[in-house]
């Protein structure tokens, strides 16, 4: 069995834009993190807003970061370090996807825009660009509910999560 590691890193300065105020996870990475456990994989989750792992312990096939602008940084750190250490290292999310030049620099793969569509054939290693597409998720119903228990750290009977209604603008 394939095991997968998924991060969401934490912002290196405090800002404006610094999201570790979050008391949710992020729902991306985490309905992302449940479709692999659900067809397999095993799975750890790494939201920094709630630990830190010992990155020198972890012992994964392959290693999948989430970024945004404000995060970007920490995000390149981290996959500069598991790339070193011959790790496979894709990247989403928001920041990489305006900038997949400057991403593809720390990384494997990086996936453009929404990744639920393409997760399967990356981590078969389908893909030979550099850049993935990803493709919208246009019914909800079609992904699984996000599973909490898969983030380390974080209290498994969480007082608040995030719900997602939808996606997308509708113009």
């Amino acid at each position: 069995m394939k095991s997968v590691t998924l991060i969401a890193p934490r912002a290196i300065s405090k800002s404006a834009s610094d999201i570790s105020v979050l008391t949710s996870p992020l729902s991306g990475i985490l309905t992302l993190a449940t479709m692999l456990k659900d067809k397999g994989y095993s799975v750890k989750v790494y939201d920094e807003s709630f630990k830190t792992p010992d990155y020198e312990k972890i012992e994964t096939d392959y290693i999948l970061i989430t970024s945004m602008s404000a995060t970007v940084n920490r995000a390149y750190e981290l996959a500069n370090f598991f790339k070193e250490k011959g790790k496979k290292v894709f990247m989403g999310g928001l920041h990489v996807t305006f900038k997949p030049e400057e991403a593809i620099q720390h990384c494997d793969k990086v996936v453009l825009g929404e990744g639920e569509k393409v997760l399967f054939n990356l981590m078969k290693g389908i893909f030979k660009n550099d850049f993935v597409k990803g493709g919208p998720v246009i019914n909800l119903n079609s992904i699984p509910m996000p599973d909490y228990s898969l983030v380390e750290g974080m209290d498994r009977n969480p007082s608040v999560v995030s719900v997602v209604t939808s996606r997308r603008l509708s113009f």
